[in-house]
């Protein structure tokens, strides 16, 4: 959840069959003679061991490094952890230091997703990915206002988290509409989304929606609003001003499409064989 007015949301569980496209991602940041410590976010299994998150997760902590190899992604249901690593970042601009965004850099908003692939070891199954959602030009279902949904994990709740989020808001409020969120395990919302400024651009940089989240949410998956097959449409990346009260990156853009090309170019060219029958071929710029 951040700024906006925060809105309760009703947690509509998922099956153990839904929702398994979601991980929760871990970076282990080491200190000369501290403990280290971990930041959080969400990544999205799309197949092919590759995931995809929100880039800002990738960033260096100050004051410290991130730890050799110290990149995971959890299954929600959280086991079988697996290290991840950086295949490059839809913003042109981030020159990466081994593999993550250095500090003082700041991934562009409207470019705001990086691509994950497993390090070594067998991807997850592909039974657990999900698929995109192509808009074509003449769908006329994104005008106006169409449903979403949200899934992800929101790590924490508390006032004490996200208060400050909300100086505005009754205390007592804003902790009922904390209460309605499923912490710490994979869970979906629907909400009500608009496309770009005139809620009618499907190929708009940003999708808004109504939808609440916690910190740490970020990379989660905004999909078609379907509890059996829901396909992605964006990658969530956190808060916006405005009656909206939160935002993904829409992966119906050129600009997605010709990152996408770019960052799967060598493996497809390496086993095309492999990647034939793989849904986001279809995403590829052609």
């Amino acid at each position: 959840m951040h700024k906006g007015s925060p809105k309760q949301q009703i947690n509509e569980p998922p099956s153990t069959s839904q929702g398994q496209f979601v991980y929760q991602l871990q970076l282990i940041h080491a200190h000369p003679w501290e403990p280290e410590e971990r930041s959080f976010g969400i990544a999205v299994y799309i197949g092919k061991g590759l995931f995809l998150t929100a880039s800002h997760n990738l960033h260096r902590v100050p004051g410290r490094e991130p730890k050799q190899g110290g990149l995971y992604v959890i299954p929600g249901e959280g086991k079988d952890e697996q290290q991840v690593e950086a295949v490059g970042f839809m913003d042109p601009e981030i020159t990466p230091l081994n593999g993550f965004i250095r500090r003082g850099d700041k991934p562009q908003v409207k470019m705001d997703i990086a691509l994950l692939k497993i390090r070594e070891g067998d991807p997850p199954d592909s039974s657990r990915a999900a698929n995109p959602y192509i808009i074509a030009d003449d769908d006329s279902a994104w005008i106006g206002a169409p449903k979403l949904r949200f899934w992800g994990i929101n790590p924490s709740a508390s006032i004490e988290d996200q208060g400050y989020s909300y100086p505005d808001i009754d205390r007592d409020k804003l902790q009922k509409a904390l209460n309605e969120l499923q912490v710490g395990a994979v869970s979906t919302s629907g909400g009500n989304g608009s496309f770009g400024p005139d809620s009618s651009d499907s190929k708009a940089d940003f999708i808004t929606y109504d939808i609440s989240t916690s910190a740490g949410a970020s990379g989660s998956a905004i999909t078609t609003d379907s509890l059996d097959q829901p396909k992605l449409l964006g990658i969530h990346r956190g808060f916006r001003p405005g009656p909206n009260v939160n935002c993904a990156v829409n992966l119906n853009t050129p600009r997605f499409r010709e990152f996408f090309t770019r960052c799967t170019a060598e493996m497809v060219e390496k086993d095309p064989e492999e990647f034939s029958d793989w849904e986001w071929m279809k995403m590829r710029a052609e």
